[in-house]
């Protein structure tokens, strides 16, 4: 079988576009056709049409707080006892997002034609693939309301949690930025009109004079192919990111390098003990389960330890056991989960575990934030510093000249 790309209209004339393995192009367009779908576009998958695809500058998906509204409205939904198609209709006309609103609209028309509101979600391409597991699961086991009323909780920590580790990160981007925009401008404007002074004068310049000179020439003589250089590296390592290999890279970095596998290994473990608690709330076996955290991670490092556990657990053994094989997980998750197994309060631990890591990661971001200002302050300083230093050095050359 060969892996094709496909672009194709959905009800609403919503363009979804996917992979999907068939034989040849015609069975691509017979498999979309009876899906309900019109093929736009069917070729052979390659990096032009696939990974690009999968970038987020160039794909729509729901954000952390939208799903946490609309799971919301869907708790609301089922436990008053409103049908899907209606419910779609609902939260269609409540989403001011024209995506979202095209999306449920098509979801209603899909529920009307007798399709199931999990399918429906999953050919719309905009959803997680998290989000339309455990809708799945709540539809089968016929706890929407209360598998949906959990999931608002999840999305709402999730964006929370964003929202603090993007804060967290915000101040140094923008000093960073403003710095670099400052230095640049001192490098085209500034420092030429000081080797233009100096040029009458015969004095040697001190070493750190001429260190900015000679930086100062080189950003003027080669502006445009530094800004092209900087915008193909953005580009291309964005790309790289999205591709397998490129993505395998950076999530073993994540969870590897010591300045960044502290606070992602809490916000792993804080993951996985959360939706671990729902999805054994709502009576999901074991493996099935991990299988569905293992949507949530989303770390391709992960996966492949879990598809170890998963394995195992499918021929007996207990999760505590499997799980303390890996060592990325907290030794804490670890004892908290066997004692869940033996007390039969899985659930229980697993949420307890998750709200004293929610805690912990609060306090951590509060810690990073702290000692972020005061470092940029000494670097923007020294930085600073040395500019000046460089520029009015010659100066007081010439005044101990004379």
């Amino acid at each position: 079988m060969k892996e094709f790309y496909y672009k194709a209209l959905g009800k609403g004339n919503i363009i979804l576009s996917g992979k999907v393995l068939k034989n040849n192009k015609a069975e691509v367009l017979n498999y979309l056709k009876s899906s309900g779908l019109v093929p736009v576009v069917v070729k052979k998958s390659n990096i032009f049409n696939t990974e690009l695809e999968n970038l987020k500058i160039f794909k729509k998906s729901i954000k952390s707080k939208q799903l946490y509204i609309i799971c919301k409205q869907l708790a609301f939904i089922f436990s008053s006892g409103m049908p899907a198609s209606k419910g779609a209709l609902f939260v269609a006309s409540q989403s001011a997002k024209p995506y979202i609103k095209n999306a449920f609209n098509d979801i209603n028309n899909a529920i009307l034609r007798g399709g199931s509101f999990s399918e429906a979600l999953e050919r719309q391409g905009i959803f997680p693939g998290f989000f339309v597991s455990m809708v799945k699961v709540s539809e089968a086991s016929g706890t929407m309301d209360f598998v949906m009323g959990y999931m608002s909780k999840y999305f709402q920590q999730k964006y929370i949690k964003n929202d603090r580790i993007m804060g967290a990160l915000l101040y140094p981007i923008i000093v960073a930025l403003l710095m670099l925009i400052v230095i640049v401008g001192m490098l085209i404007f500034v420092v030429p009109i000081y080797v233009d002074m100096f040029s009458y004068n015969e004095m040697p310049l001190p070493l750190p004079t001429r260190i900015l000179i000679n930086m100062s020439n080189f950003v003027v003589n080669n502006f445009i192919f530094i800004i092209i250089f900087m915008l193909a590296a953005v580009f291309s390592t964005t790309v790289l990111i999205s591709h397998k290999k490129g993505k395998h890279y950076l999530d073993f970095c994540l969870l590897n390098l010591f300045f960044t596998k502290g606070i992602y290994l809490k916000y792993v473990c804080f993951r996985f003990s959360m939706v671990l608690s729902i999805l054994y709330k709502s009576g999901v076996k074991v493996t099935e389960s991990l299988e569905i955290i293992k949507d949530t991670l989303d770390n391709t490092v992960l996966d492949k330890s879990l598809n170890k556990v998963i394995l195992e657990v499918s021929q007996g053994a207990p999760l505590s056991v499997s799980l303390a094989k890996i060592k990325y997980f907290d030794s804490l998750l670890i004892s908290m989960l066997e004692l869940g197994e033996e007390t039969g309060q899985v659930s229980e631990t697993m949420d307890n575990y998750s709200k004293y890591l929610d805690f912990e990661l609060e306090s951590q971001l509060v810690k990073i934030n702290k000692l972020i200002e005061p470092a940029f302050t000494i670097v923007i300083g020294v930085v600073l510093a040395f500019v000046l230093l460089a520029m009015f050095m010659p100066s007081m050359q010439m005044t101990d000249m004379f």
